[in-house]
């Protein structure tokens, strides 16, 4: 189960926070997403960016760990703070075509953030899911993409929010 502790979210923090990055605290979407223990954020990737740099700074004061994933390896170098691909956090065997990573054996953190998971196979969401039992998991994808493997009613996601033009 997550450590994340929403009650130690308190306005001290979220002040710190806005101040910090600039943003509104009229913009619920940062804190929302901490607040469900599945999220998928679409928009511009400027815009996520911002929101998933907020929800983290508010975790991590809150006392959470977070892990940042991106669904490539260009995309984790270009994410905000240290991360990693995701295929790499579930223990990816090129080998032997398995993951370590999944139902039985957990990824450690109270807070996941998947950057371009529209990017990832329906198996590699699959087993992030299960791999991420507990924690809060936020999935972005990008407004321009026109399919997508996140599927709302198969990952159990309890809000999608569009930010920006959102198209």
């Amino acid at each position: 189960m997550s450590k994340l502790d929403l009650s130690r979210i308190d306005a001290a923090i979220l002040q710190d926070v806005s101040r910090e990055f600039t943003f509104s605290l009229d913009t619920p979407e940062p804190l929302a997403l901490l607040q469900q223990p599945v999220s998928v954020l679409c928009g511009e990737p400027h815009e996520r960016k911002k929101y998933l740099i907020v929800a983290h700074r508010i975790a991590e004061r809150a006392g959470a760990s977070v892990l940042m994933l991106a669904a490539t390896g260009k995309a984790a170098r270009n994410l905000p703070f240290a991360g990693a691909t995701v295929h790499a956090a579930l223990g990816w065997d090129p080998v032997e075509k398995t993951f370590e990573k999944g139902l039985f054996d957990q990824i450690e953190a109270d807070v996941v953030m998947v950057d371009y998971a529209d990017l990832l196979e329906e198996e590699v969401l699959e087993r992030l899911s299960a791999a991420t039992r507990g924690a809060v998991l936020i999935l972005t994808r990008d407004a321009g993409m026109l399919g997508t493997t996140i599927n709302p009613s198969r990952y159990d996601i309890s809000i999608t929010r569009t930010i920006g033009d959102g198209r």
